[in-house]
């Protein structure tokens, strides 16, 4: 009996040590074939991102192309392309007496406002408080732009005086003569002495 049960345990052991080898060879295997799978996986997501950044590019390549080519082309910017003779007429007339920098601003306020180049509505933005005002500033602008600065030289001095060399009475005239003091009554001061 005691030969059975030692052959039992013997048996036993023998099966757990089978079976934990087999567990082991079998994670082993799962790890290979997990570490497999993953890099697989790994290389078709590279694969798949690799396919998107290409394209990409080439959609960016080709939108720049786009973008060169309309930069190219002349744009049609004629206001009167689609206009009858007597709307010409009319815008003509809106445009009277400005200066091509004043046209351009109502133009362009016309596009801001989002309004058809017509003229009703330069008209109306000509008459609005903005245009006023800025037309007022620009005008101010160029009047100080083309106004010669004022002469530094004084009328009359023709070159430099020396102050130390006048006598009081001259220094006086002469400090009055160009503005740095005001006429005084003379006081009458008795001399030191």
């Amino acid at each position: 009996m005691t030969d059975e049960i030692k052959t039992e345990t013997e048996t036993s052991e023998e099966t757990e040590e089978t079976k934990s080898e087999e567990t082991e060879t079998k994670s082993e295997e799962t790890d290979d074939s997990s570490k497999e799978k993953s890099e697989q996986d790994l290389a078709n997501l590279n694969k798949q991102l690799y396919a998107r950044t290409k394209k990409a590019e080439e959609d960016a390549k080709a939108l720049r192309a786009e973008l060169i080519e309309k930069s190219k082309k002349p744009k049609e910017t004629s206001l009167t392309g689609n206009l009858s003779a007597e709307e010409v007429a009319r815008l003509s007339t809106a445009f009277d007496g400005l200066s091509t920098k004043e046209r351009e601003r109502l133009i362009a306020e016309t596009k801001v406002r989002g309004l058809e180049i017509s003229s009703t509505n330069l008209g109306e933005i000509r008459q609005s408080e903005d245009y006023a005002l800025w037309q007022k500033s620009w005008k101010e602008k160029v009047e100080k732009e083309n106004t010669p600065p004022p002469s530094t030289k004084q009328s009359g001095l023709g070159s430099k005086v020396k102050l130390s060399e006048l006598s009081p009475d001259e220094r006086l005239a002469y400090l009055q003569e160009i503005g740095a003091i005001s006429k005084w009554p003379k006081a009458n001061i008795p001399p030191r002495g």
